[in-house]
């Protein structure tokens, strides 16, 4: 005799259809607060990725994993990232309206992209 897949009954004992099986399989996500994500800037430097990882899991009571790749991309500044960037169509634009210079400051934020 087959032996049933372990998420193949509900709680109350029911069969579940293929469906619902799938539907309770799938993975969750979890979107990482700014709280959370500071936590993890704040080790920079100090542990090395993985490190970082389970230093992070450890504090959150093993709620929330993070994976390596989202460490790097996080302390790389690819996601998560807290500036918002222009792009220079957009400067050309708001220093046409208002009469002012492009100064400096706002050059550090631009987006070097075409605009799509």
């Amino acid at each position: 005799m087959k032996k049933a897949a372990p998420n193949s009954k509900s709680k109350k004992g029911e069969l579940l259809s293929r469906k619902e099986q799938r539907a309770k399989n799938q993975k969750k996500t979890h979107k990482l607060t700014k709280e959370q994500v500071a936590m993890i800037r704040s080790k920079k430097g100090q542990m090395s990725l993985r490190e970082i990882c389970a230093w992070f899991k450890e504090q959150t009571d093993n709620r929330c994993t993070v994976s390596v790749s989202t460490v790097s991309r996080i302390l790389n500044n690819k996601v998560h990232t807290n500036t918002q960037r222009l792009s220079i169509f957009d400067l050309i634009e708001k220093a046409q309206k208002s009469d002012e210079d492009i100064n400096e400051a706002h050059l550090a934020d631009v987006k070097w992209t075409t605009k799509s």
